[in-house]
């Protein structure tokens, strides 16, 4: 029987999140979070269903391989070799003992024993299957339509019965009932002697294009305008602490839309995240700070119609032409006739100058995919009719020279659907028990 402890799960999980968390920049939903949460705990159950296979094969791991293990991972390493004392250091800076660090790299290495065991080698067949697959090539027929040239007319009624299936798709912009202070760096004001100080704390920022430091004289323009935003900021921070204070009031109380000539963009895209009643520290833009507190939100509503209109009409004309353009390439299908382009392969985006090379490669990607000899493939705006008038798998010489490729992609998709195999046996074979909610 093998455990999967808490803090087990809470390493997979960071590791998972924080993979994530990078990849979307920190903006990770609720939902998000759920399934990261289910893969974690999913992965370690996997791991386990292996583990214990390699308990009902009796095999082991020593003591020596999981040294040797562990002596190769280089951030353990110390003048290019292995050091027990950085060892150590690196597992104390994690929090974790290096019992716990050592347990978990013999399960590693009894997993990889086992994955070596149930993994066995290509054969030729199948890699000359992948190769089919990958190389496969169709002589084709083709014919390109636009939607653009498809005729549609449009009433009124129509139009304003699209804007009502549709209108949340015409929405207005927030808006915000706030107080603000604005700190113009305008209105601050540096001496020669504030100049001086600011400059010998900060000269290293000083340079010509040739990355030579400048004299306090030949930068005395950009000292005296980054000396001025660092007094408008700390002007600004004292404006934000006395106004959570309630010791002064705003200057200025507007209603405003998310697009205004009141506040700057850059400034609106943080005001938005902003709660009500909460004083936000200085808000930079580029020439002043600004200290804003949101007295109510509004949000966006769906524009009236004679607003929505134009853009409804434009949405509804789309509709149209899309399905008036798939009724025609359904009516054509049987007896058109198209332009022969020759064999094709899912790579040969350029033998179809007809389409853009985006459009191009979705429509290989899908004729590959597809089993009909005579279909129709619809793009954004275009559909291709196409009749395959010959087929042939592939070209000896082609194989031979992608050999290496044809292999390395044989080699994972076997691993990968024996692997999976190899989890849904086990699965069946062992009962998994959980003993924490939310998971």
């Amino acid at each position: 029987e093998i455990g999967i402890s808490g803090a087990e799960y809470q390493q997979q999980y960071n590791r998972i999140y924080n993979y994530y968390s990078q990849m979307f920049e920190g903006n990770l939903a609720d939902d998000q979070i759920t399934q990261l949460q289910q893969v974690a705990f999913r992965g370690l159950v996997n791991q386990a269903y292996l583990l214990n296979l390699a308990n009902e094969l009796e095999l082991v791991v020593s003591e020596d391989e999981v040294a040797q293990k562990i002596a190769t991972q280089k951030e353990f390493f110390k003048d290019e070799k292995f050091d027990k004392t950085t060892y150590l250091k690196v597992l104390n800076s994690i929090r974790q003992k290096a019992s716990e660090y050592e347990e978990a790299t013999q399960k590693e290495l009894l997993i990889e024993t086992v994955t070596k065991l149930i993994n066995l080698p290509v054969t030729e067949q199948e890699q000359k299957t992948v190769a089919a697959s990958i190389f496969m090539a169709d002589k084709l027929e083709v014919k390109v339509l636009n939607a653009s040239d498809m005729s549609v007319q449009m009433t009124d009624a129509e139009i304003k019965s699209y804007w009502e299936a549709h209108k949340m798709s015409y929405m207005g912009e927030p808006s915000f009932d706030l107080n603000y202070i604005k700190i113009a760096y305008a209105d601050m004001s540096v001496d020669d002697t504030e100049l001086k100080k600011y400059f010998n704390a900060h000269s290293n920022e000083f340079t010509n294009s040739e990355g030579k430091l400048l004299s306090l004289e030949e930068a005395k323009d950009s000292v005296r305008s980054k000396a001025l935003i660092k007094k408008a900021k700390k002007s600004a921070l004292k404006k934000h602490v006395a106004m959570k204070k309630n010791e002064i009031t705003a200057t200025e109380a507007k209603s405003i839309s998310y697009t205004n000539n009141v506040l700057p963009l850059d400034v609106m895209q943080q005001v938005v995240k902003q709660k009500t009643a909460v004083v936000s520290k200085p808000l930079a833009s580029q020439d002043a700070y600004y200290v804003v507190r949101i007295d109510t939100k509004y949000d966006a509503q769906p524009l009236p119609f004679e607003v929505a209109k134009l853009m409804a009409t434009s949405g509804l004309k789309v509709d149209k032409m899309k399905n008036a353009l798939s009724e025609k390439s359904n009516q054509m299908l049987a007896s058109f006739k198209g332009e022969d382009i020759g064999f094709v392969t899912r790579d040969d985006v350029n033998k179809l100058s007809m389409l853009t090379p985006e459009e191009a490669s979705l429509f290989l990607g899908q004729l590959f995919n597809s089993k009909s000899k005579r279909g129709v493939i619809a793009l954004e705006s275009k559909s291709v009719l196409y009749n395959i008038v010959e087929q042939k798998l592939f070209e000896e010489d082609k194989y031979v020279s992608n050999l290496e490729f044809i292999s390395s992609n044989t080699e994972k998709l076997k691993k990968s659907l024996l692997d999976a195999a190899v989890i849904e046996h086990l699965s069946a074979k062992y009962s998994v028990s959980k003993f924490a909610q939310g998971i």
